[in-house]
């Protein structure tokens, strides 16, 4: 059935034909929506709808006024094309290009992952090809490579609004791969010269150890593997699993309690071994977060240079120009255009899109209908809806009895939790045009 023809027969389904009337009689008639006769009112509630009766009684007054006004809605309900929210950005985009700066001869490109290889590898060889070999053997130990980095870079980029931490520029994975080898030699030449004193805290006299450390023979596998660690001049990344047994925290938990005044040992080397650990971490995120940092500053200049964009891009572009200099006359040119914007499975979007819909739309003389369904998580904004959501600029009212519609408010504001959103949404002008899509879609409309 035609969407239409559902929504008439929702509002105002067949009514049996009175005694006395002829086959036919009582029944639509050709190009009329709305029988005179089955006209919606109180006492005849639109297919027993709640929604529809509670807003019928409402309105008592102005029944055949809203009857018309329905009608011509539709009338026009099958004219109105449903795009992607992206296809509705790249139309943005072209037809505006003065207002959002855009290009005309910029190829859209389907599959960003070719160029974010290249560019998280050409990171690689940069902090790789070159540096010392302790900083290798750090990477291979937590096995980072490009095909590692690669998912963090793909599912971070497409959130501007993400914060990374640390923040410091100055805690980049050079600096830190410094610190790192710096903690390493220390600890190499205090092992060099008092391995005999260390070992001697460990094995079967040790009773002030729980397991493994009063263990005679697994102390003597792990004594081997730190003098393979810090006494040969190679070794394999493996070899550096054994340093973390020894770390001032790790023995101080394994002090027994059965024994009175039982404390851990105190050396140097453990307090340095703790200090390579914390290194040793702070250098792995380091590696991912360069990875991210150096996509985010290259992307930009790699498309320019191939005139090319990401489906990301659209939006993004979009809201960099609503938020710019020309922003509010771009907002003015799309509310001319567009009367209403309709968003449904809302809680599949996320804050970008979102804020690009709030900008144009959420005016007291516009409309902008967010839908959202709240028997289904939301994938988008990191978060369940407790209703169902149904928001439209302007006003306040009170939630609705339908089950598919909520609180509306103008003063609503998006999650700040960045996640990308799982599918675009759909949106439809009354201005037809062909434009491309990603793949399936939530429904959005604009009218």
């Amino acid at each position: 059935m035609p969407s239409k023809r559902r929504v008439e027969h929702r509002l105002w389904p067949p009514c049996p034909s009175p005694q006395g009337r002829g086959p036919g009689e009582g029944k639509r008639a050709a190009g009329h929506s709305i029988p005179p006769d089955v006209t919606p009112s109180p006492s005849r509630p639109a297919g027993g709808d709640p929604f529809l009766a509670a807003l019928l009684k409402q309105h008592a007054g102005r029944a055949k006024e809203l009857a018309a006004r329905l009608t011509l809605a539709l009338d026009g309900f099958d004219e109105a094309p449903i795009y992607t929210i992206h296809g509705f950005c790249q139309r943005v985009l072209k037809d505006r290009a003065f207002e959002t700066g855009g290009l005309f001869d910029t190829e859209l490109v389907t599959d960003p992952m070719p160029l974010l290889r290249q560019l998280v590898e050409d990171y690689w060889r940069k902090q790789f090809y070159r540096a010392d070999r302790l900083p290798v053997l750090f990477a291979l130990k937590h096995e980072l490579s490009p095909e590692k980095l690669l998912p963090l870079v793909r599912d971070s980029l497409p959130h501007p609004s993400l914060k990374l931490l640390p923040d410091s520029d100055a805690l980049t994975p050079a600096a830190l791969a410094a610190a790192l080898g710096n903690v390493f030699n220390s600890l190499r030449e205090i092992w060099r010269k008092e391995k005999d004193a260390i070992r001697s805290h460990f094995g079967s006299g040790a009773r002030w150890a729980n397991q493994p450390y009063k263990d005679d023979e697994a102390m003597s596998g792990a004594f081997r593997q730190v003098e393979h660690c810090l006494g040969a001049s190679e070794f394999p990344p493996a070899a550096l699993d054994s340093v973390p047994l020894f770390r001032k925290s790790a023995i101080a938990a394994k002090v027994s309690r059965r024994g009175k005044g039982s404390v851990a040992p105190e050396h140097r080397f453990f307090d340095l071994c703790e200090e390579l650990a914390e290194a040793e971490k702070q250098y792995v995120i380091a590696l991912k977060l360069g990875a991210f940092r150096h996509v985010e500053q290259e992307l930009p200049k790699r498309k320019d240079e191939l005139k090319i964009q990401f489906y990301d891009d659209l939006l993004r572009n979009v809201h960099k120009a609503l938020t710019g200099e020309h922003g509010p006359r771009l907002a003015t040119v799309l509310r001319r255009q567009y009367a209403a914007a309709l968003i449904d499975e809302f809680q599949d979007t996320d804050p970008l899109q979102y804020e690009i819909f709030r900008r144009v739309f959420a005016t007291p003389e516009h409309h902008l209908f967010l839908i959202g369904d709240p028997s289904r998580p939301s994938t988008a904004f990191g978060a369940r809806t407790s209703s169902p959501i149904s928001r439209r600029a302007g006003r306040r009212t009170r939630p609705t009895p339908s089950s598919r519609t909520g609180v509306r408010s103008p003063a609503w504001s998006a999650p700040s939790t960045p996640c990308s959103a799982s599918r675009p949404g759909r949106l439809c002008s009354r201005t037809s045009a062909s434009m491309p899509s990603k793949p399936r879609a939530r429904r959005t409309s604009t009218r």
